[in-house]
Formats: C-alpha cells, sequence, structure tokens
C-alpha cells in the first residue's frame, strides 16, 4: 500500500491549500482591478492615435484582469469599450465590439477552471493554446459584427485589416469570409501579444507581498488519498 499526497501548504489563515490550485481573489478587490484595467487598456490604446501600429492591443490588461477572476475580467472588458465609446467619441454600434473582448475573459476563466491550475503555473504549451483557440473565436466573431453592423450602419471595417478586407472584395469573396480571412493573422499575433503580456504583469503583480495575503483557496480534506498496488 502506498500513500499518495497532494502538495499541500497553509495560506495565512491557517487553511490547508493545494500548491498548485486556482487562486481565488475577493469580489472588492476584483471590481478594483477591473475599473484599473479598463484604464489602462484605454491608455494602451490612446498610444496607437499618435504610434498606430496594424494590431489591435486592446485586451493586454484584459487577459490581467481575468486572471485575477472573472468579475475583474469582465468588467475591464466592457468598462474600457463604454469608456473608449465617450472618449473617442465612438458611435454606440461600437459597443458590440466589446463582446469579443468579453470573449476573452470567458475563455481565459473556463480554460483555467477546466484545468484546475494556478495562474502562475500556466507555460508556453498554456499561451499558445488560448491564444489559438481565442484567435478564432473572435475572428469568427468580429467577421459576423462587422456584416451585421455594414448592413444595418454601413460601417467601416477597422484599420488594421481594412486594406486585406477590400482587397479580397475585388474578387467577388463574400463581405463575412473578407473579413474573417484577415482577422486571423492578425488576431493570432495580436492575442499572442496581448496573452503574453498579460500573464507577465499579472505573475509581476503576484510578487507583490500585500497581493499574496488576499489570496484565496477552497479549503481542501486532509484525508490522502491512497493507492493500493496490485
Amino acid at each position: 500500500m502506498k500513500n499518495d499526497f497532494s502538495p499541500l501548504s497553509q495560506n495565512f489563515r491557517g487553511e490547508k491549500i493545494q500548491l498548485n490550485q486556482i487562486i481565488k481573489y475577493p469580489l472588492l478587490f476584483q471590481i478594483i482591478i477591473g475599473l484599473v484595467c479598463a484604464l489602462l487598456n484605454l491608455a494602451l490604446c490612446s498610444i496607437q492615435d499618435y504610434y498606430p501600429i496594424p494590431l489591435f492591443m486592446d485586451t493586454v490588461f484584459t487577459v490581467t484582469a481575468s486572471l485575477f477572476g472573472a468579475v475583474s475580467g469582465l468588467i475591464a472588458a466592457f468598462l474600457f469599450h463604454l469608456f473608449s465609446m465617450f472618449v473617442h467619441s465612438n458611435p454606440p454600434s461600437d459597443l458590440t465590439w466589446s463582446i469579443c473582448s468579453l470573449t476573452v475573459v470567458l475563455v481565459i476563466c473556463l480554460y483555467l477552471r477546466k484545468r484546475n491550475i494556478k495562474q502562475t503555473k500556466l507555460d508556453f504549451f498554456d499561451v499558445l493554446l488560448l491564444l489559438i483557440i481565442i484567435a478564432i473565436i473572435i475572428s469568427i466573431e468580429g467577421a459576423i459584427i462587422f456584416t451585421i453592423l455594414r448592413a444595418l450602419v454601413e460601417y467601416r471595417e477597422t484599420a488594421q485589416v481594412r486594406t486585406f478586407y477590400l482587397y479580397l472584395l475585388r474578387f467577388d469573396i463574400p463581405v463575412f469570409l473578407s473579413a474573417f480571412i484577415p482577422r486571423i493573422p492578425v488576431n493570432l499575433l495580436d492575442k499572442g501579444i496581448c496573452v503574453t503580456l498579460g500573464l507577465f504583469i499579472y505573475k509581476g503583480l503576484c510578487k507583490i507581498k500585500w497581493l499574496q495575503t488576499l489570496e484565496s483557496h477552497p479549503q481542501l480534506k486532509c484525508t490522502p488519498k491512497v493507492r493500493h498496488k496490485v
């Protein structure tokens, strides 16, 4: 007979925790993080007004917020688009693009929940898998949103994919496909940068000692798993 213990430790409350288990943060803290990350996203995107690049770069801090929890991620995603509408005088129809940002949050949170892995333990494989899943899903969403907006309000394609989109239209490729195809490479590169930077920022913040005291883990039973040799 062999005893198999999961790696256990104690947090500041004296609760026994599993070292590699997903970390949970207090609700009020997540709300604050969500608001701060929304403002940081807005500031980062505002830089593109002066130094334009062919990438969106609008979810770096959304990724960071998502790693703190679903609440902080959803707040950061939606408020960023809401703030952008007022700051840049965008039409209300631009709020529909928040669907893509909200999807980024949900994919990250569901991935963490499925694996039940500590956020700081995400590795290269996790980042690669996340960015592929996110890029494909939001490229489909983005193409759908643009196709609908184009039909309803004669919406112009975003600058990041406009040239390729117009080129494809010249060959009578349907609007949806012309909007979808350019988004794949752009989102792969863009989300690759955003997910990587967002994770690095989160890991850096986790080194702050007072932040570590906010960590909460589901309490575990102390009964060890028992395996029997046959």
